[in-house]
């Protein structure tokens, strides 16, 4: 199988969606209670953006913005997640620890931040990486920003594609998981 064959194994990028205290202003929730809702965010949506989780909050509330309050509210549940262990971090991005990494299509994602590869996180990104490397039985390094743009749902290889891909493909050799041979 070569590379260009893949992307048919990601799933599709599900958004968060349930009932929240709508009769309390997000922000007016107890440290706790905002806490409890970021972390099912998270379940459903994580690894993501930590800033995704305010505008998913937002929207749960049917709010066409979220501001300053809310935005606090959120950081401040996160930061209690995250001492707590019930979240970790990484490069900006939160997911539940442990949890499995599944590589998901941004394509019909309603949020155009997560159609950025800036948006990608990172260790999703690598498991992208692993899942088209093993697939594949290897590619040639050329093969593999257009292949992770398939995955993710790109319509098109961006500069910021390729040198995201270079530097999760660098992770993936560091740490072993990737063998570089001849352009690999």
């Amino acid at each position: 199988m070569a590379a260009s064959d893949e992307a048919v194994w990601s799933g599709d990028y599900t958004v968060a969606e349930f009932s929240v205290p709508r009769q309390t202003e997000p922000h007016r929730l107890p440290t706790k209670e905002m806490a409890r809702i970021c972390r099912r965010i998270v379940e459903c949506e994580g690894p993501m953006p930590e800033d995704e989780v305010s505008l998913r909050v937002r929207d749960l509330w049917g709010m066409s913005k979220a501001g300053g309050r809310i935005v606090e509210a959120v950081a401040q549940a996160i930061r209690s997640l995250l001492l707590v262990g019930q979240l970790q971090r990484e490069e900006g991005f939160v997911q539940i620890p442990g949890a499995p990494v599944v590589v998901r299509n941004r394509a019909t994602a309603k949020s155009p931040t997560l159609r950025k590869v800036e948006a990608l996180p990172p260790c999703e990104l690598r498991e992208a990486l692993r899942e088209i490397l093993r697939r594949s039985h290897g590619c040639q390094r050329a093969e593999l920003p257009a292949a992770a743009a398939r995955a993710f749902g790109f319509g098109s290889v961006t500069a910021a594609m390729r040198e995201a891909v270079a530097v999760g493909l660098s992770k993936l050799v560091e740490d072993g998981t990737a063998v570089e041979v001849d352009g690999l």
